[in-house]
């Protein structure tokens, strides 16, 4: 485990490269990183209405992500593209624009789930209990997580999203297309 020693509900303002007062901000730490374990999947919170360092290192994670793989800055180490983008559900649910997008069912917002067994559910029990300083707060997340339970485990779900999506234009050369011939007509 790496940390950053960001402030709690803090992180804003050291989102980017170089910040304000001087020195390196996220971008600097996220690429080196990433590119220095040669990371695969990345995994970010769920950036919608939970909490806003979740949403801002879900930024920082879909828009430094894909340049661990770029031939940028190279002299912050090889690039080594990140294969997989998730973004999982800490306690509420996710943004509908996914969904709305991909024309799916909008109380069904995650596109993944995994049922992990008991045992793994209790590793993280036992890893949030540690978080004292936060009792209440994490005392209502352990009864958010236990309505994920599901028979003889536990569901998590997440969206695989794609952090660069290509913009298709053939809908636009259509609208343009219908729009000459209407007006060709006249």
């Amino acid at each position: 485990m790496i940390r950053l020693d960001y402030p709690d509900f803090s992180i804003s303002p050291y989102m980017g490269w170089l910040l304000p007062w001087g020195g390196e901000g996220t971008f600097a730490q996220t690429l080196k990183y990433l590119r220095r374990i040669q990371a695969t999947r990345l995994v970010i919170p769920n950036r919608y209405r939970e909490h806003i360092d979740h949403e801002v290192v879900g930024r920082i994670g879909a828009f430094d992500g894909p340049q661990v793989g770029d031939e940028v800055i190279v002299d912050w180490g090889r690039p080594s593209p990140i294969r997989s983008f998730l973004e999982y559900a800490v306690w509420s649910d996710f943004s509908p624009e996914d969904a709305l997008i991909s024309g799916a069912n909008t109380l069904m917002r995650a596109n993944r789930a995994i049922k992990a067994p008991n045992a793994a559910e209790d590793v993280v029990i036992r890893a949030l209990n540690k978080f004292i300083s936060q009792k209440r707060i994490i005392t209502r997340l352990l009864e958010a997580r236990s309505a994920r339970q599901y028979g003889e485990g536990f569901i998590e779900l997440y969206i695989d999203f794609d952090p660069r999506p290509a913009l298709n234009y053939e809908p636009y050369k259509n609208l343009i297309s219908q729009i000459e011939r209407a007006t060709s007509v006249a």
